[in-house]
């Protein structure tokens, strides 16, 4: 009896288990396909908007976002949310911070002294495109980003993208004054 059921009962249990597990694979993928889909229309629907304000000129660019305890995790989250609509993912960031302070040799960046720059440095990975679109929609943002040491690098997982995003934050009095 125990050989009848090794011989033939185990190997079908087996492929039976195997088969329920590929089928639920594939219907997770397939929903994960399709909230990326509805998302990607989400962000274009969203894109188109802000593009039709801008031609009517009802939004103005923001230079530097008040500083508050939030605008470091607001930052991160939008930066993630970005990569995620356009199939590319976040691997690493870290960020240096530097205030401007007077300077008498440098009288021009008066205007600057109290603003934070706010430099993030960032390693993200997906496709090729879904890389391009990712810093596109950074680069389209109301919000003055600033790019440097951006470089691209494949290997035989993915594409990489590193880069570092400048950022300004003003300080709390500037704007509770304004």
């Amino acid at each position: 009896m125990t050989a009848f059921l090794t011989k033939y009962f185990l190997p079908l249990a087996c492929i039976g288990v195997s088969a329920w597990l590929i089928f639920d694979g594939q219907a997770q993928v397939a929903k994960a396909q399709e909230n990326r889909a509805s998302a990607q229309q989400e962000l274009t629907v969203a894109q188109d908007a802000h593009l039709a304000l801008d031609r009517l000129g009802d939004s103005k660019p923001v230079l530097s976002e008040p500083e508050s305890a939030a605008e470091e995790a607001r930052f991160l989250s939008g930066l993630r949310r970005h990569a995620a609509l356009q199939g590319a993912a976040i691997l690493k960031w870290s960020s240096t911070t530097e205030v401007y302070k007077e300077d008498a040799k440098m009288p021009e960046h008066k205007a600057l002294v109290g603003l934070t720059r706010v430099t993030s440095h960032l390693s993200a990975v997906g496709s090729y495109a879904s890389l391009y679109k990712f810093l596109q929609s950074i680069s389209s943002s109301q919000r003055l980003y600033t790019f440097s040491d951006i470089r691209w690098t494949r290997d035989s997982a993915a594409n990489r993208l590193t880069f570092s995003l400048t950022r300004y934050v003003e300080p709390a009095s500037q704007t509770s004054s304004q």
